[in-house]
């Protein structure tokens, strides 16, 4: 099923590489929107495009700008015209929105807007804020073991896939399960599950049932989140049924992540247990977070 959001910022995203191969869009000037003392979020006004990158490669700025306004509300312009959307942020971690649709995400601090479009990196400065410097990797340290790549003390990883992506899970409250069925077993019977999705179509069957759960007479208690994992868009759900408690985190990458003879299009992470503590606690919520790619 086509979802306008999703077509109307591919349409950007695609408007934006063409422009860097020539192409060019005549820039709009932002609509000035009256901060009332009731709006006084330090984080209010236009920020203007810096960069635009696409797989590392910089295609170029080209006017695009975005105004964050009072109670969420968004006007972004990257071409043609511009569009209204909201925004959110929870601590740094900023989310952009159009009806209701995840279109981007990354960070907002000190006036730097990072903004991640479909698989295009863009920076945008609010006025009066400082770019950010770009600094060389760090060579790694020369060790005669990979030291760098164990987990912190009292923390081991949990790989799927032949290490696709892995999270980082507290030794202390969870341990391999050993009979095959699960792969977390936590205390008072709590098991863990960690799976990729393989198709387009597989994610979109697990968004929707979660929402069929919303509405479902089996369930009896629902609660739906949206999150950020790995930079990527993730819906969690957490509900009740006669089985006892469950949660479940999918991590939409938007694209094939695998290889030829495993793709990935999204990491899903599912606990059960008796309790709405038991499967969605701040362990299981940091597990989510830890979540890293690996291929």
């Amino acid at each position: 099923m086509c979802k306008k959001p999703f077509l109307s910022v591919l349409t950007l995203v695609l408007a934006l590489t063409l422009c860097a191969c020539g192409g060019s869009a005549e820039p709009s000037e932002p609509t000035e929107t009256p901060v009332t003392a009731a709006s006084n979020d330090p984080n209010l006004g236009t920020y203007t495009c810096t960069s635009v990158k696409m797989d590392d490669m910089d295609i170029g700025a080209e006017g695009q700008w975005i105004q964050l306004n009072p109670q969420g509300n968004a006007v972004i312009f990257l071409v043609d015209e511009p569009d209204e959307g909201q925004w959110s942020l929870n601590g740094s971690i900023f989310t952009l929105t159009i009806t209701g649709e995840t279109v981007g995400t990354g960070t907002l601090e000190n006036g730097v807007l990072t903004l991640d479009l479909m698989g295009t990196q863009c920076v945008f400065l609010r006025d009066g804020a400082e770019a950010p410097k770009e600094t060389a990797p760090e060579a790694p340290a020369e060790t005669e073991d990979e030291e760098s790549d164990l987990p912190p003390v009292g923390y081991a990883y949990l790989s799927c896939y032949g290490d696709f992506y892995r999270i980082t899970y507290p030794t202390d409250l969870f341990q391999p399960s050993s009979d095959g069925l699960t792969d977390l077993v936590g205390q008072e019977g709590t098991k863990g599950w960690i799976t990729r999705l393989d198709s387009r179509d597989a994610v979109d069957q697990w968004l929707s049932g979660f929402s069929a759960k919303a509405d479902s007479q089996e369930v009896l208690s629902f609660e739906s989140l949206s999150l950020t994992a790995a930079g990527y868009p993730a819906q969690a759900v957490v509900y009740e049924d006669a089985k006892g408690w469950h949660s479940a985190v999918v991590v939409n990458f938007g694209r094939d992540l695998g290889d030829k003879t495993a793709p990935m299009y999204a990491a899903c992470l599912s606990f059960s247990g008796d309790s709405r503590e038991a499967v969605w606690n701040d362990e299981i919520q940091a597990m989510a977070a830890s979540l890293e790619l690996t291929p």
